[in-house]
């Protein structure tokens, strides 16, 4: 009781490594993108979206942050593992030495995400239409917005393993563009 369950995939009433499924692939079943651009008199703006849908990631970093049987830091929510009075909770019985040895479905998330890649802004003014000079203001911003039910820092992760790494920074930019 309070430990972790493990399916007996081949029936043979041992949990080996011969019990292992699939349980998600990294690998999106679509992939999509849009970029747009409108321009008005002297004014411009873009955007670029980006989208997947069907891939699932592994997190490792939670897998890790659940391991009591290690000396880092640990999720909270451990707190709330399961006892003899607790016993319908997410969380095995936490022990330091109870080693988890098998990865388990509990940390394979959807990772589809809708993500506003970049939009940038501008305004051009021509001097006159007889001499090519021109002054074009702009600002642009990039990884505005990520829409996800992935509970991790980033959905976008290199070959579906979440380690925790610093997901890509928001960055906000301007400037002035003279031409002669």
């Amino acid at each position: 009781p309070g430990d972790v369950k493990y399916v007996d995939a081949n029936g043979d009433g041992k949990i080996t490594s011969k019990d292992r499924v699939v349980l998600g692939s990294y690998q999106p079943t679509l992939t999509a993108g849009l970029q747009t651009s409108l321009t008005w008199r002297g004014l411009d703006a873009s955007m670029q979206w980006a989208a997947t849908v069907g891939n699932e990631v592994y997190s490792a970093l939670i897998r890790r942050l659940e391991q009591t049987s290690d000396m880092y830091n640990l999720l909270d929510d451990l707190l709330d593992s399961w006892t003899p009075d607790n016993q319908t909770q997410r969380y095995a019985y936490a022990s330091r030495d109870r080693t988890m040895s098998y990865i388990d479905s509990r940390n394979v998330n959807d990772a589809s995400y809708l993500k506003l890649r970049n939009v940038t802004v501008g305004w051009t003014w021509h001097v006159n239409a007889t001499h090519p000079f021109s002054v074009r203001i702009f600002a642009t911003g990039s990884n505005l917005l990520t829409i996800t039910g992935y509970k991790g820092y980033d959905p976008e992760v290199a070959s579906g393993t979440d380690t925790g790494a610093y997901p890509a920074a928001r960055t906000f930019a301007g400037g002035i563009d003279i031409k002669f």
